[in-house]
């Protein structure tokens, strides 16, 4: 592992260690620690994770499936803020994997559950 990375690292297992002294997790800190985690994922784990988030944000819509996908990809393609529970779901799929933006894709992903 790269140095940069190790630091990184370092800091990050630090302030988890404070976390839990403290017993407070900052919500910067648990950003950090599902990036990271995030990132240590192959890539097909990713996704897995990526569209398990899709299917549990389009649970929360109403409509057909088709209905569903169009709305996630129009948040998809507009949000910069998890405001709701949708988006907050959109966020943690994005640190996953990258998201799609059809919505044929969002579609085969959420209908397949």
């Amino acid at each position: 592992m790269p140095s940069f990375m190790q630091t990184g690292y370092t800091d990050l297992v630090k302030r988890l260690q404070v976390a839990r002294t403290t017993g407070h997790a900052p919500p910067g800190l648990i950003d950090a620690t599902l990036n990271t985690l995030a990132n240590c994922l192959p890539a097909a784990d990713g996704r897995a994770i990526r569209d398990a988030y899709l299917r549990q944000a389009a649970r929360l819509l109403p409509g057909t499936t088709w209905q569903q996908a169009s709305t996630l990809a129009e948040l998809i393609r507009r949000f910069h803020y998890p405001a709701d529970e949708v988006r907050r779901l959109l966020r943690q799929a994005e640190r996953a994997a990258d998201l799609p933006t059809s919505v044929r894709q969002i579609h085969r992903i959420i209908s397949s559950y």
